[in-house]
C-alpha cells in the first residue's frame, strides 16, 4: 500500500490523512512506500491533505531504527505498512537529511516550510510566531545570530556540539583546562550561602523550621540557563554527562563535555536531597528555550529516536518538574507552559507508536511511556481548565480528542458524563466529535471497569470493530490520534473475536468442526494486520487453533475455543 503524509505532528494540531484504504494491524506499525502524484494543497485548518493510509501493524513500528533519514521515510500514519517511502513525521529529504517541514516535535501554527510535489506543506512543529508570508521564519538562539537566510531552517552550525574550537575541553574564555573539582568545591560554599540569602528574602521556606499549608512559599525560578552551573559542573565531576551532552571530534572521535549543551536531568524529591534552590529552577522562558533546543538539535540529530529516546524522556520530565514546582499563574507565563506541555504529549504519543517495534533493539518502557502520556494530558486538562476565559488555547480542541481516545481503557467508564460540562465549542469540534466516535466503537460490555465494587459495563459501549478500524483509515483521523487508538487495537481484536465466535458457533460442538468460514485471509482483513502471519501469531497468542481445508487453507478451528480464554 502506497502512502505519503504531510502532516505537522508536534509542534502543531496533528496532521489527517484522505484515501486511506483497510486498516491493517496491531499497535505499533510505521507504514511504507510512496505514491506519486501531486497532492492537495495544506489548509489552514491542522490537518494535511492527501496521506494514503492503512491500519499499524501489531509487529510495532518499523520506523524506530536507524538514522533520522531512515525514520522519516518509514514512519506515517498508524495505518499502513509494506514498502519504503518518506512517509511519517520524521522525514528524510534527497540527501538523506531531515526536513525541517516534516519534523515531529515542534508547536505553533502552520507556516510554508518544505515542498513536496511542487506544493508547500505545513512544517510540523507549525510556524514561527512574529513573521508574515514569505519572510523567513528563524527563531532566538542563545548559540549565536542566524546568518544563512536560505535552506532548511534548522541550523546546525549553531549547535554548540560541533562547535569544537569553542567547547574543546577547556574554557571558553581563556583556553585552558578547567579544574572542575575546585570549581565544584567552590559552588557547593556558595550555594550554602545562597540558601542562607534565599531563606532570609523569603524566596524558600527555611528546612530546619516547620511551616503550615497556609504559609507555605511557592519557588520562582530564577536559573536562566538550560541547566544550572552547579548541577553542570557536579555532574562532569561525578562523571554523569549524557553522550548527547557533548562533542564528539569527527576525524579524532575524542568526546568532550560542552556545558553549553547540558540540559538539566529529572531528580526525584527524595531524602537525603536539599530542596533546590532558585537558581536551581529555570524560569519559563528559558524552559522554552530548553524545549526548542530539544527539538530542533537532538530529535532531529542524525541518530536515531531508539538511542536518544532516553535522553529526550529524561530532561521533557525535567521541564514539566519545573513547570509544576512554580505552579505558574501569570497568562504570560501560563501560555510558555502548555506550548512546551503540547510538544511533550506529542513527544510521548509518536514515540508509543514508532518504538512498539519488536526490531526496536533499544530498551523501550511501553508503559513508563503511556504514564508520562497521562501525566503530561492531566496538567495539559489542568490549564486549560483554570485558564478557561482568561487565555485562548489554540490547540486546545486536538488535545482533549487525545484524552478521550487515551482513556478507552480508563478504569472510570464515566468519560461520556465528564465531557458533558466541557464548554459547548470543544464539544462540536470535529477531532472530539471523531473522538467520541472511536471511544464507543472501541468500547465492549464483557470487560468490566471500575475500581474495586464499583465495575460495571462501560455504558456507551457498542463493540462496532468494523467501525472503528473505518474511523482510523478515515480522513477525519489525524495521525497521532491513530497513534493513539493503537494502544488499544489488540483489545478490539480480542472484542472481534468474541463477535464472531458467538454470530457463528451457537451450532452443538460436534458439529462446530464444520464450521470453515474464517480463513487467515479473512481474518487478515477483519483483524486489520498488514499479512497473514501477524494474524496467526496473535490467534495463536489467544489461544486459538487453526486447521488445514480441502483446499490447503488454514481456518479457524473453534471446535476446541473456549471463550473464555480470549483477552484473559
Amino acid at each position: 500500500m502506497s502512502v505519503t503524509w504531510r502532516g505537522s505532528l508536534l509542534s502543531g494540531p496533528a496532521g489527517s490523512k484522505r484515501g486511506s484504504t483497510g486498516p491493517s494491524s496491531s499497535r505499533g506499525r510505521v507504514w511504507r512506500g510512496s505514491s506519486g502524484g501531486s497532492q492537495p494543497a495544506p489548509s489552514t485548518d491542522d490537518s494535511a491533505r492527501g496521506a494514503k493510509t492503512r491500519a499499524p501493524s501489531r509487529g510495532g513500528p518499523r520506523g524506530g531504527r536507524g538514522r533520522r533519514g531512515d525514520i522519516s521515510g518509514s514512519s506515517a500514519h498508524p495505518t499502513g505498512a509494506s514498502g519504503r517511502s518518506n512517509a511519517g513525521p520524521f522525514r528524510g529529504n534527497d540527501n538523506g537529511k531531515l526536513d525541517e517541514s516534516h519534523s515531529v516535535l515542534n508547536n505553533g501554527s502552520r507556516s510554508n516550510g518544505g515542498q513536496e510535489n511542487g506544493i508547500k506543506a505545513p512544517p510540523v512543529f507549525g510556524s514561527r510566531s512574529g513573521t508574515s508570508s514569505g519572510q523567513s521564519l528563524r527563531p532566538s538562539s542563545p548559540f549565536g545570530s542566524i546568518t544563512n537566510t536560505n535552506g532548511p531552517f534548522t541550523d546546525r552550525s549553531r549547535d554548540p556540539r560541533r562547535q569544537s574550537a569553542k567547547f574543546s575541553g577547556g574554557s571558553a574564555k581563556s583556553g585552558k583546562p578547567q579544574d572542575y573539582n575546585t570549581r565544584y568545591e567552590q559552588l557547593k560554599l556558595d550555594r550554602a550561602k545562597q540558601r542562607t540569602e534565599a531563606v532570609k528574602s523569603g524566596q524558600m521556606a527555611d528546612p530546619n523550621q516547620p511551616i503550615s499549608l497556609t504559609s507555605a512559599i511557592t519557588p520562582t525560578g530564577t536559573c536562566t540557563e538550560m541547566c544550572p552551573e552547579f548541577e553542570r559542573v557536579e555532574r562532569i565531576v561525578q562523571k554523569m554527562v549524557d553522550k548527547s551532552e557533548k562533542y564528539t571530534d569527527q576525524e579524532s572521535g575524542v568526546s568532550h563535555t560542552v556545558e553549553a549543551k547540558m540540559l538539566k536531568r529529572f531528580r526525584r524529591s527524595a531524602a537525603g536531597y536539599d530542596e533546590q534552590l532558585p537558581s536551581d529552577i529555570r524560569t519559563p522562558k528559558t524552559l522554552l528555550q530548553t524545549m526548542n533546543y530539544l527539538l530542533r538539535y537532538v530529535v532531529e540529530d542524525d541518530e536515531t529516536l531508539a538511542t536518544t529516546h532516553k535522553f529526550l524522556w529524561d530532561r521533557t520530565r525535567s521541564i514539566r518538574n519545573d513547570l509544576s514546582i512554580q505552579q505558574l499563574t501569570q497568562a504570560q507565563d501560563v501560555s510558555i507552559a502548555v506550548k512546551c506541555l503540547e510538544r511533550i504529549a506529542r513527544f510521548h504519543i509518536v514515540a508509543l507508536h514508532l518504538l512498539s517495534s519488536p526490531e526496536n533493539s533499544e530498551p523501550f518502557d511501553h508503559h513508563q511511556e503511556r504514564e508520562q502520556l497521562n501525566n503530561t494530558l492531566l496538567s495539559l486538562l489542568y490549564y486549560y481548565d483554570d485558564n478557561r476565559n482568561l487565555i485562548k488555547f489554540p490547540n486546545e480542541d486536538e488535545f482533549r480528542a487525545y484524552y478521550i481516545v487515551f482513556s478507552i481503557h480508563d478504569q472510570r467508564p464515566d468519560l461520556e458524563a465528564r465531557v458533558q460540562n466541557w464548554p459547548r465549542e470543544l464539544l462540536r469540534s470535529p477531532r472530539v466529535q471523531v473522538a467520541l466516535e472511536l471511544f464507543a466503537a472501541a468500547g465492549n460490555t464483557w470487560e468490566y471497569q471500575g475500581t474495586l465494587d464499583a465495575k460495571r459495563p462501560n455504558a456507551i459501549a457498542q463493540g462496532l470493530y468494523a467501525r472503528f478500524f473505518r474511523l482510523i483509515q478515515s480522513p477525519s483521523v489525524p495521525y497521532l490520534l491513530a497513534c493513539i487508538a493503537e494502544i488499544y487495537f489488540n483489545q478490539v481484536r480480542q472484542t472481534t473475536i468474541r463477535s464472531i465466535w458467538k454470530a457463528y458457533c451457537r451450532h452443538p460442538i460436534s458439529q462446530q468442526h464444520k464450521n470453515q468460514e474464517w480463513t487467515v485471509d479473512e481474518l487478515t482483513g477483519t483483524l486489520a494486520f498488514d499479512d497473514n502471519n501477524q494474524t496467526i501469531d496473535f490467534c495463536e497468542e489467544q489461544g486459538l487453533q487453526f486447521a488445514t481445508n480441502a483446499d490447503g487453507q488454514m481456518y479457524l478451528n473453534w471446535g476446541q475455543f473456549p471463550l473464555d480464554s480470549v483477552g484473559a
